[in-house]
């Protein structure tokens, strides 16, 4: 960033002796605090998406898809939570509004863990990771903006545009 457009932004911080560095702070802190959570967040995301892309592949064999398919929605959780920070996510994900969904997914969690390796319920496995899936996508669309709009104009798009793709 040019020393112009700091001090167009205002962005001073002065150090130890007094002197006055123009943006040297901000760009400091946002290096140390940004750019970690933001590898952070990629790297679980890329490893929910390993997990995802196992899940997919041992599909017939429940507790095998399971155990991948819930690590890696963990994973997604994570990521959130190394993003925002865990006490923010930890207040996010306790707050009145959000209390409901928190309960949903855990325990399409806990119940998919249950069924896939107490049980071995095929089925029940099924089941408690469609209910995991609709809870993930949930959360995550709270933090798109403008949320379920934007998914839902961008669906209609993605359908008109996969309609005229298809032979009449």
């Amino acid at each position: 960033m040019s020393g112009r457009m700091k001090r167009r932004l205002g962005l001073r911080c002065r150090d130890g002796r007094g002197s006055v560095h123009l943006g040297t702070c901000l760009e400091r802190d946002l290096l140390s605090t940004l750019l970690p959570r933001l590898l952070g967040f990629g790297a679980c995301l890329i490893g929910a998406t390993v997990c995802f892309f196992v899940a997919f592949l041992t599909m017939l064999r429940p507790s095998k898809f399971a155990l991948a398919f819930s690590l890696g929605s963990l994973l997604v959780m994570i990521g959130f939570s190394v993003l925002i920070g865990p006490i923010n996510h930890l207040k996010h994900l306790v707050s009145k509004e959000r209390l409901p969904f928190t309960f949903v997914y855990f325990g399409s969690l806990g119940l998919t863990l249950y069924f896939s390796l107490g049980l071995h319920s095929f089925f029940g496995s099924l089941i408690g990771a469609i209910v995991q899936v609709i809870a993930l996508v949930a959360y995550v669309l709270a933090y798109f903006p403008g949320g379920t709009q934007t998914l839902r104009m961008g669906g209609s798009l993605a359908l008109r545009g996969a309609g005229s793709l298809l032979p009449r």
